[in-house]
């Protein structure tokens, strides 16, 4: 690999792009559709191989030097570019298998990233070329064209459907040069992927006349790919027209954007150890090399979603702009949210790694099976007053449950979330997620950031409830370090009992707010809900006639026990009684 390689800077790629509206043909690589939470190769490669040892004898599965042996000589599992063609032809021998095999993947993916949309968006606005091209056999770009409302697309999806496209049309088109899985007609293992066929590599290269591209998401490795780019070089040398704007390669960076300026030479540095890392094919630097006077350049991204969001932003037209906000990916919106809260980029990838632990650490416990059920064990009531509480273990989110809390009464239930409406994870991801997430994201949008302690209403979205109640109680300070105390989660219950009164809503589920991020506990939690409706009812401020239901949802007895909850409600005052023999229980998905 060489010393140096033709690279210029990511705001620089951008610059060319905007100068330049509608010559940019943009070609997506299966980065994109990783974005999306397809699998990788690599990924695709451990689960077929999985699959296979599942079927093996014991006496080579239970064996790990055997069972490497096999993997060597029978998926080439040595070979890193071998391994996922080999596993593939190994497990799905003939095309129908394969297909059917990706089509069930593909089926579970079929929501596009905001990667897509943002593409969907600059083709559409006249900034990128009205034809894109893709090696991907995915639906998610038709996907967000279509959840965008954006008539008069078309795939190109194999030499019979080109003479459909007109680069001169008003249409949106893209090529898909590896075929698509409707038209089962997918080029995936290695005798498939050698070439591209003649009649969509003429549209291709027609695409690029008196054009560049921009490459996203692929390293080039597959040789159908590199033999492309070869034709291409071989047209350029002929034609000083074919791709005058140049060709400007994507080379991922990870996930963390530095922020600020990077040094001209540290840049060139760090893109050339990503592409010995294998981030880029020997053959597309060479090429790159080779053509570097003609504006052939890598530059780096932090993901495609992440450059794409600073393409968009640029756009003049602040339509397209607001626009692209509505389809953020989640973590994408909180990078956004707190960069807007001046925290530092080291605060906020800390943070959202922690979310993300998390996130899974409930994910993972909801999968265990116990907490898949919902079961109400005990009743209380507030001597004096009209407030009743209803006490439940399992998922806060169940359809289910809040069907059941709601009943024929006027309903709402309480996401605890930040200051920043983060959204991050937990109760209000679960929440998020079933409501709607894309709808309920640009909703909450126009309200962050908020108060400390304050209580935002948004509609519930597909949830069967009328309200959602966004808590701001938990601080997220710089470090990043979280903040909530009893007092702080008195004044917002507050705040969302007064905000039900004004709302008639009758109804309210509310979860442990504060010990999920492990500020408080569990204890501390129910006995500020218990506090706070106390006072809030002192205060006269609930007619008679008017009672406020409470359902506290606590997700297992290891979170907190039924004798726990009793021993707190008793003291307090309340008149507690256990549910046993007569509990609703109903599955998560319900």
């Amino acid at each position: 690999m060489r010393k140096t390689l033709p690279v210029i800077g990511e705001s620089e790629a951008i610059r060319l792009i905007h100068a330049n509206p509608g010559r940019y043909v943009m070609w997506l690589g299966a980065g994109l559709s990783a974005e999306a939470g397809v699998l990788t190769a690599a990924q695709i490669s451990r689960t077929v191989r999985e699959s296979l040892e599942r079927s093996l004898p014991d006496e080579i599965r239970m064996d790990a030097s055997k069972l490497g042996r096999w993997a060597d000589e029978e998926l080439r599992w040595s070979d890193p570019a071998r391994r996922y063609t080999q596993a593939l032809d190994r497990a799905y021998p003939s095309e129908a298998l394969r297909l059917a095999w990706f089509r069930q993947m593909l089926d579970r993916y079929a929501r596009p990233a905001f990667c897509h949309h943002a593409v969907a968006l600059l083709m559409k606005s006249g900034r990128a070329a009205r034809t894109a091209l893709t090696t991907n056999f995915d639906h998610l770009l038709e996907a967000a064209f279509a959840i965008q409302g954006i008539t008069g697309s078309q795939a190109i999806r194999s030499d019979h459907e080109v003479p459909y496209w007109n680069r001169d049309s008003d249409r949106l088109f893209l090529l898909k040069l590896h075929g698509d899985i409707d038209t089962q007609n997918i080029l995936n293992t290695p005798d498939e992927t050698l070439h591209i066929g003649d009649v969509m590599r003429e549209a291709a290269e027609s695409a690029l006349e008196n054009a560049g591209l921009v490459v996203l998401g692929t390293s080039g490795s597959e040789k159908s790919i590199r033999r492309l780019l070869e034709d291409l070089e071989k047209r350029v040398e002929k034609d000083r027209n074919f791709l005058g704007f140049g060709l400007l390669w994507g080379v991922y960076m990870g996930s963390e954007h530095p922020g600020g300026a990077v040094d001209d030479a540290d840049l060139a540095a760090r893109v050339r150890q990503r592409a010995e890392a294998g981030e880029v094919h020997e053959g597309v630097v060479e090429l790159m090399d080779r053509q570097a006077n003609r504006l052939f350049r890598f530059f780096p991204m932090w993901g495609a979603g992440d450059f794409l969001h600073r393409v968009v932003r640029d756009v003049p037209d602040r339509m397209v702009v607001a626009r692209a906000e509505r389809y953020l990916d989640h973590e994408m919106r909180l990078q956004e949210t707190f960069a807007r809260g001046s925290f530092q980029p080291a605060t906020i990838a800390r943070h959202i790694a922690e979310l993300r632990r998390r996130r899974k650490a409930l994910e993972e416990k909801l999968e265990q099976g116990s907490s898949r059920r919902w079961r109400s064990f005990g009743r209380a009531i507030l001597p004096g007053t009209r407030i009743d509480f209803t006490f439940v273990h399992g998922d806060m989110s169940s359809r289910s449950l809040l069907a059941a809390m709601r009943g024929n009464a006027r309903a709402a239930v309480i996401s605890a979330d930040d200051q920043y409406l983060s959204v991050g994870g937990g109760v209000a991801l679960s929440l998020l997620e079933k409501a709607g997430r894309d709808a309920l994201l640009y909703e909450i949008s126009k309200f962050s950031p908020v108060a400390h302690g304050s209580i935002v209403v948004t509609s519930a979205g597909e949830l069967p409830t009328h309200y959602i109640f966004h808590a701001a109680a938990l601080e997220i300070q710089d470090g990043p370090a979280y903040n909530v105390t009893p007092a702080d989660l008195r004044n917002v219950l507050l705040k969302a009992f007064e905000t039900a009164d004004a709302l008639d809503v009758t109804s309210l589920t509310v979860p442990l707010i504060g010990s999920g991020m492990g500020v408080l506990t569990a204890r501390q939690s129910l006995e500020s809900i218990v506090n706070a409706a106390l006072e809030w009812s002192d205060g006269g401020a609930r007619p008679v006639d008017q009672p406020l239901s409470i359902a506290v949802v606590i997700l297992d007895e290891e979170v907190l026990g039924r004798r726990e909850v009793e021993e707190a409600l008793v003291a307090a005052g309340a008149q507690y009684e256990p549910v046993a023999g007569q509990n609703t229980a109903a599955e998560l998905s319900a």
